[in-house]
């Protein structure tokens, strides 16, 4: 499931709102708190002031029980005051001398009921004496005054406060959300054209450039970020040359391996060709003293007549060899369909008849396929392969047994030869390629060394790989692959 991806604007925006919002709510709540503290603590302090003033104003007639001309009329001056509910003026034992509410006379109830949104201050009412006495801690009190203060009007000035309160916070943070709007815009505005210009330096447009318009951080990005698009260009173009430069010298040098490869193979063509004329002359003079002198020669003399019929035998079949390889690479025969169960039948038939004192036994384990090909090189490949297998496992002391098969991959036909022989140790699976290169001498193997060249040339010539898997003793597999939907190669490449 694809995430949700949201750009660097609004996760800008959105965390500077939520820090502005959390910092105006924390602020708000804290300016409600505390001034409902103050507020209430400012009302208890008063109420408390007028308690005790109304108790050191209540001590005559206390003391006298003058209701009347004493304690009522003070009742009735206090309750002029705001938020007062009622007042109380009690004497030592609890019974009411004076009240706005409570009869005079009746005792003042132990668990007196009161409103939730009320709030009671009590003051003591000391007899008249000096202050030393009054204010001493033993003095005994002649009664009390109780002062009910309304809560209404805190509770009415609290909702206004909190109101207010909400007002200025949720103007702080619309005011939060222009001013955080605008900065940001500017600051994702200028990322969004390094991004553009980026994207333009991607798609090749490397003269892109930023302009540089403010004098902090983001212009330092800006500066920078063109001096790395300068860089970037120089840098482009002398790759560029460096590369244009080194084609030219590849296309030089190719040309002059191509030339140098034609001058050998023509060579080689030529030397291989013109040296078959002394050969047969030699072969020829070989046998007309074999079969004219032979009793004038001892036995020293035919065996060095015998090893000069051998040399020119070596002789003409590297020579054959070095034909067929330059071959090879000049001629460009027709890619035709090839049915390769056929053709490796053929081959297989050919060499049970050419040599039919070798008990060989040569199994095709899977069906091989038809396909587009150089049916003519082809058909040297597996003749060189087959002809190794052959020769390679006869002296193992072992039946010479090969198998041929065929696996099919996303691109390629892959086929391989596998055989019961001496093996190929594997520091050397890629020096047998080689032209020339032998691993046994010729006593031990016969053999030229360009079999194995030949067959690595068509396989290249198909575009197509060929490889050993092989451990001394063990035998040898060679692999070789033929690219699907293969097509000639164009003549003169």
């Amino acid at each position: 499931m694809k995430s949700l991806r949201i750009n660097i604007f609004y996760k800008l925006f959105i965390s500077i709102i939520l820090l502005v919002s959390s910092i105006s709510i924390i602020l708000s709540f804290w300016f409600t708190v505390n001034t409902q503290k103050l507020v209430l603590s400012e009302l208890i302090l008063r109420s408390n002031v007028l308690a005790k003033s109304i108790s050191d104003s209540a001590v005559k007639g206390v003391e006298t029980q003058n209701v009347f001309r004493s304690l009522n009329p003070l009742i009735q001056s206090a309750m002029g005051q705001k938020d007062i509910v009622y007042i109380h003026i009690l004497d030592a034992s609890g019974t009411v001398l004076a009240s706005s509410q409570l009869e005079t006379g009746t005792n003042f109830p132990k668990a007196p009921t009161r409103e939730e949104d009320q709030l009671e201050v009590v003051s003591l009412i000391f007899p008249s004496a000096t202050e030393s006495i009054t204010t001493s801690p033993t003095a005994v009190s002649i009664g009390s005054v109780r002062l009910g203060i309304s809560l209404k009007h805190f509770h009415q000035n609290m909702l206004t406060t909190t109101l207010l309160s909400l007002l200025i916070s949720g103007g702080v943070l619309i005011g939060g959300v222009c001013v955080t709007y605008v900065f940001v815009r500017r600051f994702s505005c200028r990322i969004r054209l390094l991004k553009e210009a980026t994207e333009r330096i991607e798609s090749g447009v490397l003269e892109t450039h930023v302009s540089v318009t403010r004098d902090d951080e983001l212009g330092d990005l800006a500066i920078t970020f063109n001096k790395m698009a300068d860089a970037l260009k120089s840098s482009t173009e002398e790759v560029a040359r460096e590369k244009e430069s080194l084609e030219e010298r590849i296309v030089e040098r190719t040309a002059e391996l191509t030339a140098m490869n034609k001058e050998l193979e023509t060579f080689n063509y030529t030397v291989s060709h013109d040296l078959r004329t002394p050969l047969r002359a030699i072969s020829s003079y070989a046998s007309f003293l074999e079969k004219d002198c032979k009793e004038a020669l001892n036995a020293v003399g035919q065996n060095y007549l015998s090893e000069i019929k051998k040399s020119v035998l070596r002789m003409t079949r590297l020579l054959d060899d070095l034909l067929n390889f330059s071959r090879m690479a000049r001629v460009q025969n027709p890619y035709t369909a090839t049915d390769m169960n056929q053709l490796v039948e053929r081959i297989k038939n050919q060499i049970a008849a050419d040599h039919p004192e070798k008990n060989m036994e040569v199994e095709i384990e899977t069906y091989l396929p038809t396909v587009y090909c150089d049916l003519i090189k082809i058909e040297v490949v597996f003749v060189n392969l087959l002809g190794n297998a052959i020769k390679f496992s006869e002296k193992s002391g072992r039946v010479p047994k090969v198998n041929i098969g065929y696996r099919e991959t996303e691109n390629e036909h892959e086929f391989y030869v596998a055989d019961n022989g001496i093996g190929v140790e594997p520091k050397f699976h890629a020096q047998i390629f080689g032209l020339f290169n032998r691993l046994h001498t010729e006593k031990e193997y016969e053999g030229t060394g360009v079999g194995l060249s030949i067959v690595k040339r068509v396989i290249e010539d198909h575009k197509g790989r060929i490889m050993v898997e092989s451990e001394l003793g063990k035998g040898a597999k060679f692999i070789f692959t033929i690219p699907k939907g293969q097509r000639p190669p164009e003549r003169g490449t």
